[in-house]
């Protein structure tokens, strides 16, 4: 597949931390429902850190087994990716269901390297992803979706430095969940 390119502009993270933070910081504060809290920090990943491609997933609350795709920023048409990045977590994503069970955010610096079989042969071909940034979505410790992110549209892999501001908004996204969920 033939990658699209866009102008290396940087990232508002990268121009001014601070202000950049900040705001996103005031928007999470703004934010009444779970719902609005993600979209926030999904359009923030997007926008304001310079990833490519974002996508949002929830886990099903009636089936743990299912990975439902809500929001996906960067790409069209929208609902091939949403369907892609969905699924059944024990047949389909087991990578997936290996990062629900992680703490931490997983860099991929090459997803040519996971294992066939372990990620849906649609999510490989539609998002076609090279290096990506995967986290589990928290509420105390319990796993409720999870979220990706690459660079995959300007022809960059995920660095560390991306890597590192993912974090700076991961951390800042997971004490809203938290503020909202009423644990802290």
């Amino acid at each position: 597949k033939e990658r699209l390119t866009r102008t290396a502009v940087p990232a508002p993270i990268r121009i001014n931390p601070l202000e950049t933070l900040q705001a996103f910081q005031s928007s999470l504060q703004d934010a009444k429902d779970l719902n609005s809290l993600l979209r926030t920090f999904a359009t923030s990943l997007h926008q304001d850190a310079g990833f490519d491609r974002v996508g949002l997933t929830i886990l099903n609350p009636n089936d743990s087994d299912l990975l439902v795709g809500r929001l996906v920023l960067g790409t069209g048409p929208l609902a091939p990716y949403v369907r892609a990045i969905s699924g059944s977590l024990s047949r389909e994503h087991q990578f997936f269901l290996t990062v629900l069970k992680r703490i931490d955010p997983l860099h991929i610096p090459d997803f040519s390297a996971l294992m066939a079989g372990t990620i849906k042969r649609e999510f490989l071909e539609i998002w076609d992803p090279t290096s990506a940034i995967v986290a589990s979505l928290r509420v105390g410790v319990k796993p409720i979706g999870l979220v990706y992110c690459d660079r995959a549209t300007s022809g960059q892999p995920v660095q560390a430095q991306d890597y590192q501001v993912f974090q700076l908004f991961f951390l800042q996204m997971t004490l809203g969940l938290n503020r909202l969920a009423g644990i802290i």
